[in-house]
């Protein structure tokens, strides 16, 4: 193997072969634990990511890193090409998680269950958000809060962390329940997707108060106007995607499958055009889960 390979990742440099080694051995090592521990909550009549979140944990910090941090160090690396390499696998993976459970997704059934979803996003968000509010203010010793830390943003934060979803666990787990096309399932995916964007944007309403206390009053009159447009930005492209771009999905996909080879086409189709859908959200600062 060349000393090094011609591998650029975002225009930042290249893989050398002890960059490829460690990032091929961190995916085999995290894939294969997660498949083992996978099949095991399978056979305890368990979701399969229960067990794949139990693999995350055993190689994680909490265990590996405490027990053998050297090699941890070595195999999940924290900064390097490596590390770049890991983390954009993790993006993509994530991303064509969400895009599978997307395609399962009946919207027409979403939307008739709006009030519902709506109802409970809502319950969910205020009570999730509430108590991790009132920890972050009335005890925020117990959070390890800096001095000289805006007081409201962190309380913020830490609520806003507790009411977000993890949206990808959740279609993973009813993925593996086979219940994502019921109405169950429905409501469910639905109620996360709405806290999910309630969440995000409650992130940018924070990232603007740190802003404005760190800046003083230009900083906070810039945070603010960066907020208006991240909040307005989110908005247009939820309902520029759910009118137009549904319709023009909808006509082209015929098209593709009618004038292209079956099923390449299609599946590039399907593959390219949520990875263009989900760069303006990381654009604008969203992108936590929007595949960004």
């Amino acid at each position: 193997m060349p000393d090094v390979i011609v591998m650029p990742i975002l225009g930042a440099g290249t893989l050398s072969a002890h960059d490829v080694t460690v990032l091929l051995l961190g995916l085999a090592v995290l894939l294969g634990a997660a498949k083992v521990c996978g099949e095991v909550a399978n056979r305890l009549n368990q979701p399969a990511i229960l067990g794949e979140i139990t693999a995350g944990i055993l190689l994680g910090p909490t265990l590996l890193g405490s027990v053998f941090p050297e090699t941890f160090a070595w195999v999940f690396p924290v900064e390097g090409d490596a590390r770049v390499g890991l983390d954009a696998f993790a993006i993509i993976a994530v991303s064509l998680l969400l895009l599978v459970a997307g395609v399962e997704v009946n919207l027409s059934r979403v939307l008739r269950q709006g009030k519902a979803a709506m109802c409970v996003s809502f319950t969910g968000i205020t009570f999730c958000f509430t108590m991790g509010f009132s920890l972050a203010w009335f005890a925020p010793g117990w959070l390890d809060r800096v001095e000289g830390v805006n007081e409201l943003a962190f309380a913020m934060f830490i609520g806003i962390a507790l009411a977000i979803t993890a949206l990808p666990v959740i279609a993973k787990t009813l993925m593996d329940l086979n219940i994502l096309r019921s109405d169950l399932g429905m409501l469910v995916i639905s109620s996360a997707m709405l806290d999910d964007l309630i969440g995000w944007i409650g992130f940018a309403i924070v990232l603007a108060l740190i802003s404005a206390g760190a800046e003083g009053g230009g900083g906070g009159l810039a945070a603010t106007n960066q907020l208006a447009v991240t909040v307005g930005m989110t908005v247009a492209f939820v309902v520029l995607m759910l009118t137009i771009g549904r319709r023009v999905f909808d006509w082209a996909l015929p098209h593709v499958h009618a004038r292209t080879s079956w099923p390449g086409g299609v599946l590039g189709f399907v593959l390219v055009a949520p990875r263009r859908g989900g760069g303006p959200p990381a654009w604008v600062g969203l992108q936590g889960h929007f595949g960004g």
